[in-house]
């Protein structure tokens, strides 16, 4: 399981650092499902908290080149860009 997660979280790191090299980090919105259950497993499985992406993602990032100014864009910038209420004329 230990190389699974790994090997996600690579993919996950390739494919922003696509995103970056083209200018496109500023239209990412991140998101992760966690919790226990696994459709295979009878009993379910162990319980995974909500913070892979502080504990795994945001410090593979790191290692990969990432900026601060980076991740800020992807944890802050990006979500309240989303998230702004705005007026429509019409």
């Amino acid at each position: 399981m230990r190389f699974l997660l790994f090997h996600k979280s690579l993919i996950n790191v390739q494919m922003l650092q696509n995103l970056k090299n083209n200018d496109l980090l500023d239209k990412v919105l991140l998101s992760h499902d966690a919790g226990w259950y696994d459709v295979g497993n009878v009993l379910g499985n162990t319980f995974r908290p909500y913070t892979s992406i502080f504990t795994k993602l945001v410090p593979s990032l790191k290692e990969n080149g990432f900026t601060d100014e980076d991740i800020n864009q992807l944890m802050v910038e990006n979500p309240k860009e989303a998230y702004t209420l705005r007026i429509r004329e019409i």
